[in-house]
């Protein structure tokens, strides 16, 4: 085996288990349940703390980069997830909450996100598209499957869940150290700490900024996420209407099939935009997504479990290629030398898209029909579809 191919494995691991934050709406549910007095929304501002703390660990994480190793900021990581969980389980309300995970835990998964794509995708400059959606597969996947985990590690008792969370801060803690040992930088080839791109595109971050094509592709992202961020919000209660006739184990997978092929459209968009590039990469994602919306907006009219199977795949197949296609653009738009600080603020389309889910929520409940939500994704589809046109013909002009 290369030595490479070792770090994407020992990435996906941490990828896995730094993903654990987006778990939120199922590690929330006992706790909630133990802080009945606390609405809905003040609890979930936990989740809303989280991924401004993870936009703000992976800005961290990126300007690191350039003064320490990756074992310093992993290990960093590490402790941070320990000190998260481990105080959360010892929380008497909510507000300390906030802080433990909502800001420690937060920080941890952006400061491991961050140096994993940073170290390990400049050792794939053949194909660090596929590499990129291989790992965020891990990330996306991450939230899945240790939020199986945590339902089956955890008892029915009031309290149980403060058990289940030292464990998982004991357990993340440990793999970010352990993967310290293992990842390392791209070997130097001029005695700097950056190994320099061949091109002449490496860009730091405030001159990408002054760059038109960085900020239509940065609301083409925001516009794309919220809308699958407004889907997976409304999920669960629109297939509870379509199948209604159906168990709850099957809604549940029927909902899950929007991460599973997330993590598939992951891989998919991330290796097809070592191929096609960025223009059709961009174009075939929005197209499949404008697909997903019209399919839903059938399946609500016609009230069709089969168009709402259809729609959930190709709804979470398209928005599973955002995150590489944010990995690949600026790595190949904008270089290598200032990538890690690069990504970092091209995730900052994170903040702006959590919004999806609260407006999907608002429009329901002042119009009382989904078709609100769905509209208004097909909205924010078109306007992704001009956006992609728009950045073509900068670039054909350029």
């Amino acid at each position: 085996m290369e030595k490479r191919n070792q770090y994407v494995i020992v990435g996906v691991i941490v990828m896995l288990l730094a993903g654990v934050v987006y778990a939120w709406p199922v590690l929330s549910e006992p706790i909630g349940r133990e802080f009945a007095e606390i609405s809905a929304t003040k609890l979930s501002f936990t989740f809303t703390l989280c991924m401004i703390s993870f936009c703000l660990g992976g800005i961290l994480g990126g300007i690191l980069q350039k003064r320490t190793s990756p074992k310093i900021i992993l290990l960093a990581s590490g402790i941070l997830f320990a000190l998260g969980f481990i105080a959360s389980s010892r929380v008497k309300e909510i507000s300390a909450l906030y802080f433990t995970y909502g800001v420690l835990a937060g920080l941890a998964s952006g400061l491991a996100y961050n140096t994993v794509m940073s170290v390990v995708i400049p050792w794939f400059q053949d194909c660090q598209g596929l590499i990129s959606g291989v790992l965020l597969m891990g990330f996306g996947f991450g939230s899945m499957i240790l939020g199986y985990v945590y339902t089956a590690c955890t008892q029915d008792q009031i309290g149980a869940w403060r058990n289940t969370f030292i464990e998982f801060g004991i357990l993340i803690a440990l793999v970010c150290c352990l993967s310290a040992i293992f990842l390392k930088k791209k070997p130097l080839q001029d005695g700097t700490n950056i190994e320099i791109n061949d091109s002449n595109d490496d860009t730091p971050p405030f001159q990408m900024f002054t760059k038109g094509l960085f900020w239509l592709y940065f609301l083409w992202a925001v516009l794309l996420s919220a809308s699958g961020l407004a889907l997976i919000a409304q999920a669960r209660s629109f297939a509870g209407i379509i199948a209604n006739n159906y168990s709850s184990e099957t809604i549940a997978f029927i909902v899950g099939l929007i991460s599973i092929f997330n993590g598939v459209g992951r891989i998919f968009f991330g290796a097809i935009y070592d191929r096609i590039g960025r223009k059709k990469t961009m174009l075939l994602i929005t197209i499949i997504f404008l697909v997903a919306v019209v399919t839903l907006i059938l399946a609500q009219l016609k009230n069709s479990f089969i168009f709402m199977i259809i729609a959930f795949i190709t709804a979470g197949f398209s928005y599973g290629g955002i995150t590489p296609t944010n990995s690949a653009f600026v790595y190949s738009e904008y270089g290598e030398l200032h990538y890690s600080e690069n990504l970092a603020f091209i995730n900052l389309n994170l903040l702006f898209a959590s919004f999806g889910g609260t407006i999907s929520g608002y429009l329901y409940d002042y119009y009382g029909s989904f078709l609100s939500t769905f509209f208004a994704m097909l909205l924010a589809g078109t306007l992704s579809m001009f956006i992609v046109f728009l950045m073509n013909r900068m670039t054909k002009e350029e």
